[in-house]
């Protein structure tokens, strides 16, 4: 990934990379059209096209990338529009929103999880218009029943209270 360039030593990196070393911690919202690689901590939103979080990595907040590995913890919200690798360190806590999901043994996801896809959400139409639907005409009350005691009235603490109906015009 790095290589010495003819600048003083100074090691070049892939262009549209960032890379986050441990130790490193930044504080905002993180923009980055290539790769993001976080060995260190970022507390904020995240874009990028791909994102490798390592053992030693952690991110706190939310994630929206093409394609994401995951060794270290995530938190708060990811979105994984195509791969999400969570490996057997992986920590993955929150929502969850992938394309397609491969995990190893001992990763752990924690939140809701679903699957996003490329294709457009369903149409859902309305069942009955405010026109179709029933109207209440009247309201009808059942007779009285009659008590235990046999006075027939439907009166007194062992009455029992009618159900109430309600009929609709079609």
């Amino acid at each position: 990934m790095a290589e010495p360039s003819q600048n003083n030593g100074i090691p070049t990196i892939e262009p549209n990379t960032l890379y986050v070393g441990q130790g490193v911690c930044i504080k905002g919202d993180v923009l980055v059209p290539g790769i993001l690689v976080v060995d260190g901590l970022i507390e904020g939103n995240v874009s990028g096209r791909a994102v490798w979080v390592s053992e030693s990595g952690s991110i706190k907040g939310k994630v929206v990338a093409t394609e994401a590995e995951i060794h270290g913890t995530v938190s708060e919200t990811i979105e994984v529009k195509q791969l999400m690798i969570v490996h057997g360190t992986g920590r993955v806590l929150g929502d969850i929103r992938y394309g397609e999901l491969q995990l190893e043994k001992g990763a752990v996801l924690s939140g809701t999880l679903s699957c996003v896809s490329d294709e457009q959400a369903p149409v859902v139409e309305s069942v009955l218009t405010a026109s179709g639907r029933p109207r209440i005409v009247r309201r009808v009350d059942a007779a009285p029943r009659p008590t235990l005691n046999g006075s027939g009235t439907g009166t007194g603490p062992t009455s029992i209270l009618p159900p109430t109906d309600y009929r609709a015009a079609s």
